[in-house]
């Protein structure tokens, strides 16, 4: 029989769920606390619920008291798996409030700036960018565009492939305290102890925000530095349907963001090899449209 789970507890907030974790040992804790740091915290009710259980030989997670969704080895292994369960969950239960696309996203003398595109294609650069220029962090993946047309914050951390950022030395980031390093040590398919890195965004936008700008950038190491061209709102459309995490049907995608996208919205395209000259001509780009 598993045992209760009554001794670590936290409640916090995405979107319009109120999650709740808790864990039968406080040293689940340290795993877990990297992961839903940025969150707001919250004392209401719960939407949904992890529960952390074990017992002398097996690690569980539980949803909602009564479904299991990981069996595993170890806590390391059992928080791994509640780390992409928690986005699942979320991702699944706020539509169709929200609309969840595969974009990071930052706060700007109140407006949020989207980074959308593939992974690789520089949104996590692009966002790191502008947190070092005194913005605010909403999210690197999971831009949440509500029915209004704001953005909802999901600010999870910030994982990068790389173990060195070659735009981003390490000393620099901590240099600029814009950011806070955790790591989270967990066995990869073959048993072997996997290190990943965690940078924690000390400025965090908790609110929702509306959208003013949407950009879809595209690291290429062979271009200029930065290159920055205009897209028609319909283009922009065509290309933002293609970055659903939700399965929703082609057909419902544009019609979707045709009513939520603002018809005001600033949208370019952004090809760079340099990731700080590309944030500086975006910044940079409206005074010369007035010029």
């Amino acid at each position: 029989m598993m045992p209760s789970s009554k001794d670590w507890l936290r409640h916090f907030r995405i979107a319009n769920q109120n999650i709740s974790i808790t864990a039968h040992h406080h040293t689940y804790a340290a795993y877990i606390e990297p992961f839903v740091r940025l969150y707001e915290t919250v004392q209401n009710a719960t939407d949904i619920s992890f529960d952390f259980l074990s017992n002398d030989k097996q690690q569980y997670l539980i949803l909602n008291g009564q479904h299991e969704l990981w069996q595993g080895n170890s806590a390391p292994e059992t928080v791994a798996a509640f780390e992409i369960q928690l986005y699942t969950q979320i991702i699944q239960h706020i539509y169709p409030q929200f609309l969840s696309l595969h974009a990071g996203c930052i706060g700007k003398e109140g407006e949020a700036w989207m980074f959308a595109g593939q992974s690789g294609a520089g949104k996590s650069s692009m966002t790191t960018a502008a947190l070092l220029n005194d913005c605010q962090y909403m999210t690197d993946e999971f831009s949440l565009l509500t029915e209004n047309g704001t953005i909802s914050p999901m600010p999870r951390p910030m994982q990068w492939d790389e173990p060195k950022h070659p735009a981003f030395p390490h000393q620099m980031m901590l240099e600029s305290r814009c950011f806070e390093r955790a790591f989270f040590v967990f066995p990869d398919f073959q048993g072997m102890d996997t290190q990943l890195q965690l940078w924690l965004p000390t400025h965090v936008q908790h609110q929702d925000l509306p959208l003013t700008r949407l950009v879809f950038p595209r690291f290429d190491a062979s271009s200029p530095p930065s290159q920055i061209s205009p897209l028609r709102r319909s283009e922009a459309l065509m290309q933002l349907a293609q970055h659903f995490h939700q399965n929703i049907l082609p057909s419902e995608r544009i019609q979707l963001l045709n009513q939520r996208i603002p018809e005001n919205i600033q949208a370019f395209q952004l090809v760079f090899s340099d990731v700080h000259a590309a944030w500086e001509q975006l910044i940079a780009y409206p005074l010369m449209l007035r010029t």
